[in-house]
């Protein structure tokens, strides 16, 4: 679960594999919990403070350890922080801070080389002064502390580069956006649920003020304007028999007025984030046979669009 090149940072520790230098006896008597004697339990060294911070702490970022040894008898004394995995027990690191002062509250960061995998784990601090006595542990003194280490966020994705102006049409349709766009994400599709309704069109992201023409010829059926949802909007209807809804224009760019007959690609308003809209868009329906008349429903504008934007009719 974690990787961690250690030996860098305990020179002197051998290997007991491979054989090497024999490791100094502070080594192995720094991790013990055991005392020199109940006789002796005054004048042991006391862990007051130990915390890891920040945690959790997200990899590869290490955590500073603020710690805290009071001694009676002893201005400074030996430490050695241990990393064990809190799930299997093993220790995962070490780090030999050597000599540090008491009775008062120091801070130390692992070494630069400590690597700590995405976990939980506990920080255990082993103590021993000149004459060989290590920490005295109790209920609150226990010379412990906990951290996690969470993994980093993935990258975020990038966004799609918005598609150029469409070249001017040549078929019967022509694309509703007259500059750079992109097609909304999966909430901003047809049918994408909503909570209490299901999403009646397609989102086509692009900049404030960006114009927005007549996909055809027809005759403006409504201009309104609805605070607390579609904004300001135009209704046309087509003379293909459908309808077209374009909401969230900008506000007061409506080019057009209730019953005025248009020609294909005349502008209507301009993209903007009028009623309930969290940026920049065109919302964009197609309702057959008319909008909202009785017997009558919206489709998905998608296939239309996508045949637009190639110069061919959908």
């Amino acid at each position: 679960m974690v990787s961690t090149s250690i030996a860098c940072l305990l020179p002197g520790i051998a290997s007991g594999s491979t054989g090497g230098t024999t490791a100094p006896s502070t080594s192995s008597s720094l991790e013990r919990t055991g005392g020199t004697g109940p006789s002796h339990d005054a004048v042991r060294p006391v862990s007051r403070t130990l915390r890891a911070s920040p945690s959790p702490v997200v990899a590869p970022r290490l955590p500073a350890l603020r710690l805290r040894v009071d001694h009676r008898r002893a201005s400074r004394v030996t430490a050695r922080v241990v990393v064990l995995d809190r799930e299997t027990g093993d220790t995962v690191a070490r780090y030999d801070m050597n000599r540090i002062l008491t009775n008062r509250t120091v801070t130390r960061r692992f070494p630069r080389a400590t690597k700590l995998a995405p976990g939980r784990y506990t920080v255990r601090l082993h103590v021993k002064d000149h004459r060989g006595r290590t920490l005295r542990r109790g209920e609150t003194t226990t010379g412990k502390a906990g951290l996690t280490v969470r993994a980093p966020a993935p990258a975020p994705r990038p966004a799609p580069a918005p598609r150029p102006a469409p070249a001017p049409s040549t078929g019967r349709y022509t694309f509703p956006v007259a500059g750079a766009y992109t097609f909304s994400g999966p909430t901003g599709q047809f049918g994408a649920d909503r909570g209490s309704y299901s999403h009646q069109g397609q989102d086509l992201a692009a900049a404030q003020g960006t114009p927005v023409v007549a996909p055809i010829a027809g005759r403006v059926g409504q201009t309104a304007y609805q605070a607390e949802g579609a904004g300001e909007y135009v209704v046309l209807d087509g003379n293909d028999g459908r309808s077209y809804f374009f909401a969230h224009c900008q506000r007061g760019s409506t080019a057009v007025r209730g019953s005025q007959a248009v020609a294909r690609g005349a502008r209507l308003c301009a993209v903007g984030s009028t009623g309930r809209s969290s940026g920049p868009h065109l919302h964009f329906e197609i309702w057959t046979p008319g909008w909202r008349t009785p017997g009558s429903a919206p489709i998905d504008p998608l296939p239309s669009l996508r045949a637009w934007e190639q110069g061919r009719s959908g």
